[in-house]
């Protein structure tokens, strides 16, 4: 029923990107998006990127369904690939095992760190792994400390693995 779902992201479309850098501390990435099948378009998808002097970068996701009568949205997010020697992994959200948004409850928010190799579950038939919910912030870094931190505003779920989410 909710096929369309999880071709959409791999079928999406550039329909437009503009570049701009207001001052010399500030560029701004635009990217728009299209998802269409059969029948047209069904939903469209913009991405801001802000990069800052400092090296911030501000995300802004937007998502706009079109067609009514598609299926319900299953997932929305978005991969982001690191090299393997960023498995440290530290975050302030729900844990420390992982858990979803129907049975988050019994995982408290709090502060917990581990090696991404350790969020993996060795189900049989692995559909999802490693999710948490409820958080503020993640970093992933590596054995000298370098690497990234992404914080929600306010909350965002992740998952960290050593292999891509379409092996699961």
């Amino acid at each position: 029923r909710c096929a369309v779902w999880e071709a959409a992201g791999r079928n999406a479309r550039l329909v437009n990107s503009r570049f701009e850098q207001p001052n010399p501390k500030l560029a701004v990435y635009d990217l728009e998006y299209e998802l269409a099948d059969s029948e047209g378009r069904f939903a469209s998808l913009g991405i801001r990127y802000k990069i800052y002097g400092s090296g911030d970068v501000m995300v802004d996701y937007q998502f706009v369904k079109h067609r009514e009568s598609m299926p319900e949205i299953p997932r929305i997010g978005m991969n982001l690939v690191l090299r393997r020697e960023f498995d440290k992994v530290k975050w302030f959200g729900r844990g420390p095992g992982e858990n979803y948004g129907d049975r988050n409850s019994a995982s408290f928010i709090g502060l917990y760190k581990d090696n991404v190799a350790n969020l993996y579950t060795p189900y049989i038939r692995p559909q999802e792994n490693g999710y948490h919910t409820d958080v503020r912030w993640i970093s992933l870094t590596n054995g000298k400390g370098q690497g990234l931190l992404v914080i929600g505003e306010p909350i965002f779920c992740f998952s960290a693995h050593h292999n891509l989410r379409a092996d699961f």
